[in-house]
């Protein structure tokens, strides 16, 4: 059997075979440590990319980005850089300095910046302390046993929404830090409830709207969370218009766009309604055989060939299904595609 990442396990299989991701990193302050916050970083990825799966599957109209998270030393913060990892209260204040340090001599131009301040039986988010500056305006403190997961988690999931909109996705430093601010006045206004706990609350606040859908630490509600981004959008950008990728230039992010038939694939596309569909390709023969004769009635085809397309309604995805697990086992890859107008 193939040692290929794409062959193992994943139940974020949508993500295995796309290039649109979003990649940001979180920085340690103490790099003693930083081993175990790059394995924390995966479990963070799997998490956040299996409710991107979920957006993607329920939102018809946009293609919502995968993530990527890594764990930096403070000497390698970048404008990726979205969150400051402090070790103890006692040893916070060289490092922010240094951080702030770097950000004014090196002009990074950073959107935001949150610190994460490891505390038992807390989870909540509060101003900054004035000597950390404008640049690191909010400070979230929380169990870091119980809840690291879910707060970065929920830091990922709004980039990833950001990003699906071609209008946001495109503005200015100035524009993405009114983003910030519309979108904390939002919560504001609306007295949404919120997952942590807000303390002396200002309009530099850092908000995620997953804040607001997150049900407990390991349980997040995914229809409230589009539907919380809906009605700020439609409320606060009422006349923008998302402007989304062709077809073609959707396949270019395809991780083996190479071996398509894209010719073929436009034409299956023509006979078809606007709307989302998968294009799926096999990707080996070996992992599910059992489910071979599913695969050959899915392709509509003889044999299991590496290879051979089929497109069809990404609401043919059905939890516990023979269909999921050909796609979790990856032996068939998966690709999101919007067939517009």
């Amino acid at each position: 059997m193939s040692t290929n990442k794409k062959n193992d396990y994943c139940p974020a299989f949508l993500s295995s075979f796309t290039k649109d991701k979003e990649r940001r990193n979180i920085v340690v302050e103490n790099a003693r440590i930083l081993c175990e916050y790059q394995e924390i970083t995966k479990h963070v990825v799997d998490l956040t990319n299996k409710i991107v799966q979920e957006l993607n599957v329920k939102i018809p109209d946009r293609q919502v980005p995968y993530v990527g998270l890594s764990a930096k030393k403070e000497t390698e913060l970048t404008d990726k850089s979205r969150a400051l990892l402090l070790s103890d209260e006692n040893a916070q204040t060289g490092f922010t300095e240094r951080i702030l340090a770097h950000i004014r001599v090196n002009g990074l131009p950073l959107s935001h910046i949150v610190g994460i301040l490891p505390a038992p039986g807390c989870k909540k988010i509060v101003e900054s302390p004035e000597e950390w500056g404008n640049e690191i305006p909010t400070e979230i403190v929380i169990n870091r046993k119980l809840f690291l997961d879910c707060t970065l988690t929920d830091m990922l999931l709004d980039i990833s929404m950001f990003n699906s909109y071609s209008f946001l996705k495109g503005g200015t430093l100035e524009d993405k830090q009114t983003f910030s601010f519309k979108k904390y006045r939002y919560f504001q206004d609306r007295s949404l409830p919120c997952f942590f706990d807000y303390r002396n609350g200002s309009k530099k606040l850092y908000y995620s709207f997953a804040f607001s859908a997150r049900c407990a630490e390991n349980r997040f509600n995914v229809d409230e969370y589009i539907q919380l981004w809906n009605d700020f959008i439609n409320s606060a950008y009422p006349t923008s218009i998302h402007e989304g990728w062709s077809v073609e230039e959707q396949l270019k992010n395809h991780e083996e766009f190479h071996n398509l038939s894209l010719g073929k694939i436009l034409r299956k596309l023509e006979r078809l309604d606007a709307g989302a569909y998968l294009l799926l390709r096999i990707n080996r023969t070996g992992g599910t055989r059992d489910l071979h004769p599913f695969i050959r009635s899915l392709f509509k085809t003889k044999n299991v060939e590496i290879g051979k397309v089929q497109i069809v309604p990404i609401d043919m995805l059905k939890r516990g299904s023979k269909f999921e697990r050909i796609l979790q086992n990856r032996d068939v890859s998966a690709f999101k595609i919007i067939k517009r107008e």
